[in-house]
Parts: C-alpha cells; structure tokens; sequence
C-alpha cells in the first residue's frame, strides 16, 4: 500500500507544481469535466490515447484537461480484492504514466 499511496502523492505533487490555483479566473470547469470524460473513456477501454489528445490541446486548456485525467484516474487505483480491480488498477497507473510523459519520477 505504500507503494500505491506514494504514487498518489507525487502525482498530486506534480499537479501542484503546475500551479493550476494561480492561473486567471477563467471558467475551466468544462475541460476539468472533459478530462474525467476521457480518463473514464481510457479505463473502459474505449480508443482513447491520452497523451496525444494532451499535445493536441492549447497550452491553457492542457493543464485543466490534465487535471480531470488525473483525476479520474487516481480514483481507480485501490487495492485490488478481486482479479478484475487489479487490472483496472494497472490500467489506470498506464493511463498516469500515459499522461506523465517523460516524466522519470512519476514513472519509478
């Protein structure tokens, strides 16, 4: 478990390094929601490449679609009871290191 809850922690670092609190006051709910859209599309199954929908987006835009992904994402990593919640689980730890990048830290 401590292995899952600190992966947890340096996504949650990562996003706030990003300073999404500080940007201007813009409505971004709608890419917030549309980020948790394709992070449930993603666990689905459904054809969804995350980090390519990610580059595609303007600058602005990007961090708050990140952040639906995100955290969708992160509300599918449990530990597993059953063999079907332990692929979702490493499913959605692909999809965080979809979303991740290059980043070495997020990936170890």
């Amino acid at each position: 478990m401590a292995e899952i809850r600190s992966t947890m922690d340096l996504v949650m670092e990562r996003l706030k390094k990003m300073d999404l609190d500080s940007a201007p006051d813009l409505d971004r709910e709608d890419e917030v929601h549309e980020g948790m859209r394709l992070g449930a599309a993603f666990m689905r199954g459904d054809d969804v490449d995350l980090a390519r929908t990610l580059a595609d987006r303007s600058d602005p835009g990007r961090d708050f679609l990140r952040k639906g992904i995100v955290q969708s994402l992160l509300r599918n990593i449990a530990l597993p009871r059953e063999e079907d919640q332990k692929e979702a689980a490493a499913r959605a730890v692909d999809g965080l290191l979809a979303v991740g990048g290059k980043d070495r830290e997020l990936a170890e």
